[in-house]
């Protein structure tokens, strides 16, 4: 019994017939949807690494800003605990952190 995905195109999307007398290792209707399913899955990997690299930037312009805000500080009482304010900037530093390690796996993979 032949099945649908064993003469038309895998590439989702397309549903176009697969050539006449193509064989098992032919799963695309022509190059051009072959290349199209690469780029998908190409793509799908991983983000940009220029958008990470640009999340990288404004999360550490945002850690430098804070620690000169918190530096420029006296202690006020108005001020929140020293523990909530450290507790910031070790959540900004995680963020640019896990950025810096994505942008690396991201690097490696290209």
């Amino acid at each position: 019994m032949v099945t649908p995905s064993a003469v038309l195109c895998a590439r989702a999307g397309c549903g176009a017939p697969r050539p006449a007398g193509a064989t098992a290792r032919w799963r695309f209707c022509s190059t051009a949807c072959k290349q199209a399913a690469y780029r998908v899955r190409r793509k799908a990997v991983g983000p940009d690494p220029a958008d990470l690299d640009e999340q990288l930037r404004s999360a550490l312009l945002a850690l430098v800003a804070r620690a000169r805000c918190l530096a420029a500080r006296t202690g006020a009482e108005t001020d929140p605990p020293r523990s909530a304010q450290a507790a910031a900037l070790v959540e900004l530093a995680q963020r640019v952190a896990e950025l810096a390690g994505a942008r690396e796996v991201s690097s490696r993979g290209r």
